[in-house]
């Protein structure tokens, strides 16, 4: 296996199965609504809880969880990366 540009190797493909019968529109209506429905509920639920228990300072401390979390997962896989390519 060739090691690709970014350093992850290409996997042999040609002897690859076909994909299953039937996993075409179906499995991506599917995968599509999972990502969409947990953002469609948050964007339901803030204008139904604003003023009732949910205020700006709610809004900034869930901001700064996100990010917080998101750039260490960033990191993380950066930083295993770096040591997988350099060792």
């Amino acid at each position: 296996m060739a090691p690709t540009a970014t350093g992850i190797a290409d996997q042999n493909r040609a002897g690859a199965a076909p994909s299953a019968p039937g996993r075409g529109r179906g499995a991506a209506a599917a995968l599509w609504g999972a990502v969409l429905a947990p953002f469609a509920a948050l964007a339901a639920a803030v204008p139904l809880a604003w003023g009732r228990g949910l205020c700006w300072v709610d809004v900034v401390v869930a901001a700064g969880a996100y990010a917080i979390a998101g750039l260490g997962v960033t990191s993380s896989a950066a930083c295993t990366a770096r040591r997988r390519s350099s060792g």
